[in-house]
């Protein structure tokens, strides 16, 4: 098998190999049409069992659903109470994972949208705008994601 450092979808993605390691087993599920998983599941699968190595790898886990690669999906039930857990990274090991939309684009390498300003802006009311309009996209992301 290919050292996952050495690929291409690596370089692009800028992330850590546990971050990698995650992202391909949860591709791997997704192209046998195993479309969500728990995260205890995935995390064993893929960094073993022994000493509860899995542990180590929750704060990767939470950085990919952070960025926007993973989703995490919860029943009716534990919506409820989804605020507290949120920031409890212990309490990813009982949630249900998915790839997102986000990470099947870039798979895709559908073009994403481009927030950076390449020239300078000609004054205060146009940068202004601009912020807003970047406020107002923060705002929707936030609330899809708590809706998920």
């Amino acid at each position: 098998m290919k050292n996952i450092e050495d690929t291409q979808i690596y370089k692009e993605l800028k992330c850590a190999k546990n971050e990698a390691l995650i992202l391909r087993e949860l591709c791997r599920n997704y192209v046998v049409s195993i479309s969500s998983i728990n995260a205890f599941t995935l995390l064993s699968t893929v960094f073993g069992n022994d000493k509860y190595l899995y542990l180590d790898a929750l704060e990767d886990l939470k950085k990919l659903i952070e960025r926007g690669f993973v989703n995490q999906n919860s029943s009716f039930f534990k919506s409820l109470e989804n605020n507290k857990t949120q920031t409890l990274t212990l309490a990813l090991l009982q949630s249900e994972l998915s790839l997102s939309e986000y990470f099947l684009e870039f798979l895709e390498a559908k073009p994403r949208l481009n927030f950076e300003k390449q020239e300078a802006y000609a004054d205060y009311l146009e940068y202004l705008k601009d912020e807003f309009v970047r406020i107002q996209l923060y705002e929707r992301l936030s609330f899809i994601q708590k809706s998920a």
